[in-house]
């Protein structure tokens, strides 16, 4: 291969690489109106609710322009993470808010049930990957916790915390028990 051909295949694969991060890219379209209700919703202080924000952004765009296992685990994830996004927001359209320090004890317990229904989501979807099986309930999970963060971290270290924990219970024994199966 000489010198004309070697600089072609490497702007080839340039062009390439940039289109597929283009693509990826495409995903903060549709999470800035995420990172926007969280910040109306009153999670956190705001500058917190952007620095999870702009990871959330960040590891999603990272996994698109991956591809494979954790490029399809990414909008799973999110769908999840919507699970504990949402209930602290709809427990504060109650009127029950945590302020100043003070939460309502509901807080923990809305956290950590939202994650568990988001783990056992993840679990599921992961034990019906037939490649990836591992690295796909992983970047979900992550992608799920971040989301969740935004709609917990307002309730407090021990809501996330709890979400976190949970989310993890539920997703990663499903996921091993599909890769269990998916063996036999």
């Amino acid at each position: 291969m000489g010198r004309g051909e070697r600089d072609l295949a490497a702007r080839a694969r340039r062009a390439y690489e940039i289109g597929r991060l283009r693509s990826a890219a495409k995903i903060l379209v549709s999470l800035a109106p995420v990172v926007a209700l969280a910040l109306v919703g009153g999670s956190a202080e705001s500058a917190w609710t952007m620095g999870v924000g702009v990871v959330l952004g960040g590891f999603a765009v990272a996994l698109l322009w991956r591809g494979g296992a954790v490029g399809r685990a990414v909008r799973p994830g999110l769908l999840a993470g919507a699970i504990p996004l949402v209930a602290p927001l709809v427990l504060r359209a109650t009127g029950h808010c945590c302020m100043a320090g003070m939460c309502s004890p509901l807080c923990l317990p809305v956290c950590t049930s939202a994650g568990l229904v988001a783990g056992i989501a993840v679990g599921l979807r992961a034990a019906s990957e037939s490649d990836g099986r591992q690295r796909f309930a992983l970047s979900a999970s992550v992608m799920a916790g971040l989301m969740g963060t935004l709609g917990c971290m307002g309730m407090g270290l021990g809501a996330v915390g709890g979400m976190a924990v949970a989310l993890a219970l539920g997703s990663m024994p499903l996921a091993a028990l599909g890769m269990r199966l998916g063996r036999a």
